[in-house]
């Protein structure tokens, strides 16, 4: 059984030690506009499209239709904001039909599961038995009333527990509260980067002032119990949904 699986970004796969790996959680973490949902839908196509591999994504914000536009966007080359207006060309559209086409069969399954045991029986009810499982927004999952400190340390501790239990790769998007210029581990909660067999930090440098450097993200690999820390650069294409890769900065 393979235990491990690619990111869509090889420079990043290197730096988690192979990608992400079955029985463990990725925290994929940064600020507001960083490009989460973007390297979740990248991952999700990478092994779901690229590798047929039975993947479920949990998203409590989003909607699957609109998910699947995102993949169209990506697959075809044609922008999201074209797709979700439905005005296409012909050129156009004939690209988002092959694209849809590529796409009818692929093992992808949604989840707007609000607990993480309901997300562990809809991984089980799954005919497909998915291996890769992405959540984006982790502080959707067993909300309550009132406020609960704990509660992310919590609901990674939970989703640990099935990823181990299921022998399943999760990867989840955590939010952290400011920008950082210097992207490291004492970004991220030290109970969440503790959970966590890999940390990666995403980080625009355009949103330092450095304007030229507009469509690259750098997926930083603050933590990685099988791999080493360094720097994965990308392109963020978000007018496809999709990142593709720059290149790679490793530390020793």
């Amino acid at each position: 059984m393979i235990d491990s699986y690619s990111t869509g970004i090889p420079a990043l796969d290197v730096l988690l030690g192979g990608g992400l790996h079955a029985g463990t959680v990725t925290l994929v973490s940064g600020a507001s506009q960083s490009g989460m949902t973007t390297m979740l839908d990248t991952i999700v196509r990478a092994n779901a499209h690229n590798q047929n591999l039975p993947t479920l994504m949990c998203d409590r914000e989003t909607f699957p239709a609109e998910h699947t536009k995102r993949f169209l966007a990506a697959l075809s080359g044609v922008a999201l904001s074209t797709i979700q207006s439905g005005d296409l060309n012909a050129f156009e559209k004939q690209h988002v039909v092959a694209a849809a086409v590529t796409t009818k069969d692929m093992p992808l399954s949604f989840s707007e599961a609000g607990t993480a045991d309901a997300l562990r029986w809809d991984i089980l009810r799954d005919p497909r038995r998915p291996r890769l499982i992405a959540v984006d927004g982790m502080r959707f999952l067993d909300r309550a009333d009132e406020y609960d400190p704990d509660h992310d340390v919590k609901v990674l501790t939970s989703l640990q527990g099935v990823a181990a239990e299921l022998a399943a790769a999760f990867v989840v998007t955590h939010p952290t509260c400011l920008h950082s210029s210097a992207p490291e581990l004492a970004s991220v909660p030290s109970g969440l980067a503790e959970i966590a067999e890999s940390v990666v930090v995403l980080h625009r440098p355009e949103m330092d002032g450095e304007s030229w450097r507009r469509s690259e993200v750098e997926a930083h690999c603050v933590k990685s119990r099988r791999g080493r820390c360094g720097a994965a650069g990308m392109v963020g294409m978000f007018e496809f949904a999709r990142f593709v890769p720059l290149t790679l900065h490793a530390k020793a």
